[in-house]
């Protein structure tokens, strides 16, 4: 098939291409587990020729309306073409989870669900009780609400793969997740790039104790930019920020929306410049956030690590 679609004049796109060389580099380094994501969707995209041991869905969205479709139930049949032969493990609720059992009843496979077949309580900011198959007492280095439901999934993942109950464990507890409710000094930088996300980094910043809290926002204008603006926190100031990225929504227009919305956002340029204008205004007790789009956070992320000059 590929070589008709050569001879036809069709070029692979450059996630395509990205995929392909991951394969072949994981086969060639005889990794024992290649955790794939999928790019987009599921139904069409490059990552759904793998065999898979395992599937997981982690929820459903709106999301990429414009290519997966306008309703939950559309955009979960489009991320229920990644089911194939293989076990199901989702945290999927309502329509969602409808669809996913409906195409997986197809595909004959079991569907475990976070909730009813895995159950997990939160014991403290990072401790969690998880009843799978097996129970397990895990601690956790990562922050965020919905770490709990993520450490559900991925223990499930771990039984059906065959793990051993004290290798989970373990697992969990050093994992590291860059750009995800990550502390850097006084910066929090986290990568949610969609309404639900920002809602969830909006809860779990209940938990912390700050004095003023400083939020810079870049993202992609493909996005549900509006949305996410209206679920972001009460802050102090608002600074908008265009990302280094050709997808990116210049901060002149954030910023728009933003005062739209009733939110008085600052216009403030590049990350370096927005990054410069919000530390060197911050006193010690203040949180600055770096939110929006995981390209944003990544961009922040390695100015930070190169400067020293950014208060601490």
């Amino acid at each position: 098939e590929a070589n008709e679609l050569i001879e036809k004049g069709k070029k692979i796109t450059y996630f395509e291409a990205l995929t392909a060389l991951a394969l072949l580099y994981f086969q060639e380094k005889m990794v024992d587990y290649a955790i794939i994501e999928v790019g987009l969707g599921g139904r069409c995209d490059a990552t759904n020729v793998v065999d898979a041991a395992v599937t997981v869905i982690t929820n459903v969205a709106l999301e990429h309306e414009n290519f997966l479709g306008r309703t939950v139930a559309t955009i979960a049949r489009e991320k229920a073409g990644i089911i194939t032969h293989a076990p199901v493990v989702t945290a999927c609720r309502g329509e969602a989870l409808a669809v996913i059992r409906e195409v997986a009843a197809e595909k004959d496979v079991p569907v475990y669900v976070v909730g009813e077949d895995i159950i997990w309580k939160r014991k403290d900011r990072r401790r969690f009780v998880v009843e799978a198959d097996d129970s397990y007492i895990i601690q956790s280095p990562l922050d965020g609400i919905f770490q709990g439901e993520n450490i559900a999934l991925a223990v499930k993942v771990g039984e059906i793969l065959g793990m051993g109950r004290d290798d989970i464990i373990s697992g969990i507890a050093h994992a590291r997740l860059p750009g995800r409710m990550e502390k850097m000094g006084r910066f929090l930088l986290d990568g949610c790039h969609n309404p639900h996300a920002v809602q969830a980094f909006a809860r779990s910043l209940e938990e912390y104790d700050y004095r003023r809290l400083v939020i810079l926002f870049g993202v992609m204008r493909d996005k549900n930019v509006r949305e996410m603006i209206r679920k972001l926190p009460d802050a102090e100031r608002y600074i908008a920020v265009t990302v280094g990225n050709e997808r990116s929504m210049d901060a002149e227009h954030i910023a728009r929306i933003g005062r739209e919305l009733g939110k008085p956002f600052e216009v403030g340029g590049g990350m370096a410049e927005a990054l410069d204008m919000a530390g060197r205004e911050s006193s010690d007790g203040d949180l600055i956030c770096i939110v929006g789009s995981l390209y944003a956070v990544g961009e922040a992320r390695k100015i930070l690590r190169e400067k020293t000059s950014f208060p601490k």
